[in-house]
């Protein structure tokens, strides 16, 4: 949180703090209420945005108005399954690839019209960022960023989503 409040003298930062744990889905929600931007870009606890990540993104949905999201590789790194690793997505070419494969909301740049659209995440214990996109798949197309991973995920024993998975399986 001081790291946060050290970015409040600039107009274009917002910073709100729960005092209680909502869920990642409620206050993920109340956060792309709350924005003024275009854009939604999700960033995790632990996790990295990489150099270029917004500008890169942000500028294959400016070029294509059509498209609702915009996503990219995303580095792997941490304790669980070794690593590091990319999540290379080679691009989906259909749709229904999601049936099969996912894009994960870290590393993806969503127009916040779209999230709007659909009502934003839903509530559920786990693997709630994949119904979002099923969902966000049915209303806009998706655009891959071509070129290095843009976003630096961390998995470690302990954290949410380890958490979440293994209450669920």
């Amino acid at each position: 949180w001081s790291r946060i409040r050290a970015y409040r003298a600039d107009t274009r930062v917002r910073a709100w703090r729960s005092k209680a744990h909502q869920g990642a889905d409620r206050i993920r929600n109340h956060l792309i209420d709350s924005a003024r931007g275009l854009y939604v870009a999700i960033c995790d606890a632990d996790d990295v945005m990489l150099p270029g990540h917004l500008r890169r993104s942000a500028r294959v949905l400016d070029r294509n108005p059509k498209v609702g999201v915009a996503y990219a590789d995303v580095m792997v790194v941490g304790e669980i399954g070794g690593g590091p690793w990319i999540y290379h997505y080679q691009g989906l070419t259909k749709r229904w690839d999601l049936l099969e494969d996912t894009v994960w909301d870290p590393g993806a740049l969503i127009r916040r019209s779209q999230m709007m659209k659909i009502g934003g995440y839903r509530s559920y214990p786990f693997m709630f960022d994949y119904d979002l996109f099923l969902r966000l798949a049915e209303v806009t197309p998706f655009r891959f960023v071509r070129g290095k991973p843009l976003y630096l995920y961390r998995r470690r024993s302990g954290s949410l989503s380890d958490r979440s998975y293994k209450a669920h399986f």
